[in-house]
């Protein structure tokens, strides 16, 4: 079982937003990630990068929009940042908690 996949019980509306998650990570994020393995932190960050397009198409797809759960902040802690958070992108890499 995936580490993302033990709560079988999410309403449509996140189970939808699962996979499309996971499919933004297999169809957009890896690819880049072993384009952009190879690079320079330079040519990472050039205008031109591989990069800027992954930010695109994160944000055609509506991810800067939504944000992370409070529950997710470390215990005791009084900052919560909404945001992409790594967490909603953990199919990202295999393995990534």
């Amino acid at each position: 079982m995936n580490p993302i996949d033990f709560n079988n019980d999410l309403p449509p509306e996140q189970r939808q937003l699962r996979e499309q998650t996971h499919r933004f990570a297999a169809e957009v994020m890896r690819p880049a990630s072993l384009e952009l393995d190879a690079l320079s932190p330079e040519d990472v960050i050039a205008p031109a990068s591989r990069l800027r397009d992954v930010f695109r198409e994160a944000y055609k797809a509506g991810y800067h929009l939504r944000g992370s759960h409070r529950s997710w902040a470390a215990p005791g802690s009084t900052r919560w940042t909404p945001g992409w958070s790594a967490k909603s992108s953990a199919g990202a890499a295999p393995g990534f908690r």
